[in-house]
């Protein structure tokens, strides 16, 4: 059975379910949160556990969600701490097997993208991590991001997207924290340029979407090559606690572009264009 089926199967007894886990994404950017939703919806898919999503991000504006089923509608959160909330659970691998503690008991219990974090932090890449799904079974961009992309480049043609995540410390025009103002992907600024021009240069016949969290490094890149394509609005981490409705927006088109791109050259640690490659 293809995972659609598996999927329509699954929510044909979605009632008859003993336990629900409730994914809220109060925490980690776009990539962060798709990769622990894809994880936790894949165990709850072979365990048959009900799956609910809450978005307190505000993405759901240009994400949209294909199932009204899995949408959590009830007003009962977890406290947060620091703005997230706090899982009532952990997931966790003994003997190559994924374990929940406490164990379920027909419950209701709620988890963030922490849950996948601490697992590949103390694992690294283990086989048990894994999806069984592309997140577009799931969820679908809005028009407003398809419309709006189009004004940048037309996804129906050629051409490949790199990526680079630069740090916080490189965000633009929002207020940061001070750890914040210490977090960086990149060893500096110059390292980054040579990076990217490096992967520019190697794929110089081809058309080539830009993106990165600066607005001025992207401009620069694109003012020294012809074949280079930008979003010239401001992007932002969608976790920031000062990132406002166009901030978002233009982050979820570039995400968007991303996601339908012939190949896709993530050139630091992130998991924004990781997760646009299971679109």
């Amino acid at each position: 059975m293809d995972i659609d089926g598996k999927i329509k199967k699954y929510l044909s007894s979605f009632n008859d379910y003993n336990n629900t886990v409730v994914f809220v994404s109060t925490i980690g950017g776009i990539g962060d949160n798709l990769r622990s939703l894809m994880f936790i919806f894949s165990y709850c898919l072979e365990n048959k556990i009900k799956f609910l999503y809450k978005d307190v991000l505000h993405t759901d504006k240009f994400f949209k969600i294909r199932y009204n089923e899995l949408k959590y509608n009830g007003d009962e959160l977890p406290e947060k701490i620091n703005g997230a909330i706090k899982p009532t659970h952990k997931f966790s691998i003994n003997n190559n097997k994924i374990k929940i503690t406490p164990e379920l008991n027909n419950d209701l219990i709620f988890v963030n993208s922490t849950t996948i974090r601490n697992i590949e932090h103390r694992h690294g890449n283990n086989s048990v991590v894994k999806y069984f799904f592309k997140w577009s079974q799931i969820f679908c961009f809005s028009d407003i991001i398809k419309d709006e992309s189009k004004k940048i480049i037309n996804i129906d043609e050629n051409y490949i997207s790199i990526h680079i995540r630069l740090g916080d410390k490189y965000l633009e025009n929002l207020k940061l924290v001070e750890f914040e103002k210490k977090c960086t992907r990149v060893k500096d600024i110059e390292e980054a340029e040579k990076t990217v021009t490096n992967k520019i240069l190697e794929l110089k016949n081809n058309t080539i979407f830009f993106t990165c969290e600066n607005l001025s490094f992207k401009k620069k890149i694109k003012h020294k090559y012809n074949n280079i394509i930008i979003n010239e609005d401001e992007i932002a981490h969608t976790n920031k606690r000062n990132t406002n409705y166009e901030n978002t927006k233009n982050t979820i088109i570039d995400f968007y572009i991303l996601c339908n791109s012939n190949k896709i050259f993530g050139l630091s640690r992130t998991g924004f264009s990781e997760v646009a490659q299971y679109y």
